[in-house]
């Protein structure tokens, strides 16, 4: 035996299995992708990218499920975009870029993208990033139409790069409108020769490459939606268009404003950087182009859009429950683990470095003893090591008693993923609920508490951690996530 395969991780065999890729590679398509379902896109990532970066791999699985195995990940990776660093998205665009273009129906990049500009950057570092992914895209060398391309009278490989380069030669390198886009997917010589289909797959990459190219510091290019008062109209502007609000929604803000619930502080623009340091512009100065909404008569005057950006910001790219339980993260610790005999327990596991097979064994106790102190130790200590998310398939005891609850409850679509490997944060949700409500006898809000807690504790060590729990803010109480239970 090499010494390259002695540093195989065994844990990576659970991967040896044809079957399970062709059932995870289904579950994908049929829904992981349909379903836009993100997090479990990034448990896909977590728990299978390790195992392909793992020394010696090749000697513990088949090469055929090895590159079975890269291509899911890299799929999962585009669904994924914002639990990956910039280095790794740069990567995406420059070399796996086609298996975007495979998924364009289901997948919207650019409003990824928005969402981590707005999260991650400043308005004076964003543009730098969005040149870095245009350098990626004209520098990808994969194939992505079936024939060749004529240019400057010579036959080239209809790659990324290649298929850029035409583009820009025919609408110039500055942001061009979209009419010109449309004149030159009809009219160009090269795009004739392509299929709808492919032809579809080069309206989104040049559609993404249109939106890389308009800086931050512009109105069709500014991430945020500005939202403002104009002649008693409420609007929006995003990406340049101003769109009135909703009547239904507007006749809501004037009955809030009447109550009081909007005042008038809430309607300025928002200070931004002073004019010396030249880092903000005065959006209300900007052009908006001729047309709104497509009606010449309905021109707006752009003096009077207000340069407001969005105050939702991260909260706006995050779905309601989970900007909830992101708030959960920031409150206090819950009595139970700050109880002396908690405390106690996990000192006992730190000191005694009480391995992973004991911790299991002291849950499943649990089955039979109803004792909290110990079980909340153990879960504490789980999520500090980072192997909250992998307990339940990690060991088959924890399996076997989730899958007979899943049984009892006749829940065979849940039965069927948990026997294949699917949907893990479900799973996770479904057995801490059978454990802290069922057999710990915690009300429903203290174990969501308890859940919410550990959620923050994981996600210390993985942010991609899934959300377990939030805080209801209407009734005041911690709620599970949804679960099948």
């Amino acid at each position: 035996m090499t010494n390259e395969k002695k540093q195989v991780n065994t844990d990576y065999r659970w991967l040896n299995d044809p079957s399970l890729l062709r059932k995870m590679q289904g579950h994908f398509v049929s829904d992981v992708l349909k379903f836009n379902a993100v997090e479990e896109a990034q448990w896909l990532i977590k728990n299978i990218k390790p195992a392909l970066e793992e020394k010696g791999i090749n000697n513990l699985l088949p090469l055929a499920l090895i590159d079975g195995y890269k291509e899911l990940v890299t799929r999962a990776s585009w669904l994924a975009l914002s639990s990956l660093s910039e280095e790794e998205i740069i990567r995406l665009f420059a070399t796996y870029f086609s298996f975007a273009l495979d998924m364009s129906a289901n997948l919207d990049v650019w409003e990824q993208l928005r969402a981590i500009l707005i999260i991650r950057y400043p308005h004076d570092e964003r543009d730098a990033f969005k040149a870095k992914l245009r350098y990626a895209l004209e520098e990808n060398q994969e194939t992505i139409t079936s024939n060749k391309l004529i240019i400057q009278e010579k036959e080239v490989l209809p790659t990324v790069a290649n298929w850029l380069r035409d583009y820009v030669r025919h609408v110039d390198a500055q942001p061009a409108e979209s009419i010109k886009q449309i004149e030159y997917l009809s009219s160009s010589i090269n795009t004739k020769k392509i299929s709808a289909q492919e032809k579809e797959k080069l309206h989104f990459l040049l559609h993404l490459y249109e939106r890389l190219k308009r800086s931050t510091f512009s109105v069709d290019g500014l991430e945020e939606p500005l939202s403002t008062n104009i002649d008693g109209k409420e609007v929006t502007v995003k990406d340049g268009q101003v769109q009135q609000v909703d009547p239904r929604v507007e006749r809501l803000i004037n009955q809030f404003k009447k109550i009081g619930l909007i005042t008038p502080e809430d309607e300025q623009p928002p200070s931004g950087p002073n004019d010396e340091n030249d880092e903000w512009v005065d959006l209300r100065k900007a052009p908006l182009g001729s047309e709104v909404a497509g009606q010449e008569e309905n021109k707006i005057d752009t003096e009077h859009v207000h340069a407001r950006t969005s105050t939702v910001l991260k909260q706006s790219t995050l779905h309601q429950k989970e900007r909830s339980a992101l708030a959960a993260e920031e409150k206090a610790t819950s009595s139970l683990f700050e109880s002396a005999e908690v405390r106690k327990e996990i000192r006992r596991i730190r000191n005694n470095q009480i391995n992973t097979k004991q911790l299991y064994d002291t849950l499943l106790t649990a089955f039979n003893v109803s004792r909290q102190a110990p079980v909340a130790a153990v879960l504490y200590a789980l999520a500090e090591q980072g192997k909250l998310e992998s307990f339940i398939f990690a060991d088959q005891r924890f399996k076997n008693l989730l899958a007979a609850r899943y049984r009892k409850l006749e829940k065979a679509t849940m039965l069927r993923q948990l026997q294949e490997g699917l949907n893990y944060p479900e799973h996770l949700r479904n057995f801490l609920r059978m454990l802290l409500e069922d057999h710990m006898h915690m009300q429903i809000s203290e174990a969501a508490h308890l859940a919410a807690e550990l959620t923050a504790l994981a996600r210390k060590k993985d942010s991609a951690t899934p959300y377990l729990a939030y805080f209801d803010e209407a009734t005041q109480s911690y709620q599970w996530m949804d679960t099948t239970l």
